[in-house]
């Protein structure tokens, strides 16, 4: 299997980028809405909770995408796949 260069790499990460952040968004900016307008729940919470959606869990998603199917969005769309370099195969 052919390596492939950096800029399909840096591709397919903007790519997951772009996938990742946009669902974990819309899911922050519903929750959001909804403890914005419950006043029993402390405001200061929401800077954690963004925080939370906009890095921790991305980054928990490409992992598990990445571990479960050797590949993310992105990099099926470049046609990339993470593989072991001395065999070629998924690694472990």
């Amino acid at each position: 299997m052919k390596n492939k260069g950096f800029w399909v790499r840096f591709v397919a990460f903007l790519i997951d980028f772009i996938i990742y952040e946009s669902v974990f968004a819309i899911l922050c900016i519903k929750i959001t809405l909804a403890i914005e307008f419950n006043p029993y729940i402390y405001k200061p919470e929401i800077l954690f909770f963004w925080l939370a959606c906009g890095l921790l869990l991305p980054w928990l998603a490409n992992v598990i995408i990445s571990t479960l199917t050797g590949t993310t969005p992105g990099k099926w769309i470049c046609r990339a796949k993470i593989v072991d370099a001395m065999t070629g195969e998924k690694p472990s």
